[in-house]
């Protein structure tokens, strides 16, 4: 990929060493710049979250023909057991995502 980039733009490209990261590095900085100009309470939980239990849940939504697999992250330790329907999930709810219409996405 770096070749053909390098060959189109008829450039070195460079890739820093950690170029894994540089994704979130930009996201962390631009939700820093967003909580800055906006003043909105962020959702960063605190470097505690090592530390921190939680579970996921798996569900098919059956809303529409995609019938999507959504994950959901839950706070806590206490076991959630089978659930039937997404709806149904109590607790704190810390992520949700996997459907193709976002109707239960939590980001």
């Amino acid at each position: 990929m770096v070749k053909a980039f390098e060959e189109a733009l008829n450039t070195k490209v460079v890739v820093p060493e950690n170029h894994q990261t540089m994704g979130a590095i930009g996201a962390a900085l631009l939700a820093m710049e967003n909580h800055q100009y906006t003043e909105t309470p962020t959702k960063f939980k605190g470097w505690e979250v090592g530390e921190m239990n939680f579970q996921s849940v798996t569900c098919q939504c059956n809303g529409c023909s995609n019938n999507c697999e959504v994950i959901t992250i839950l706070e806590g330790s206490e076991p959630i057991g089978h659930v039937e329907k997404i709806s149904d999930i109590k607790g704190n709810i810390i992520a949700r995502w996997g459907g193709t219409c976002g109707r239960w996405d939590i980001a």
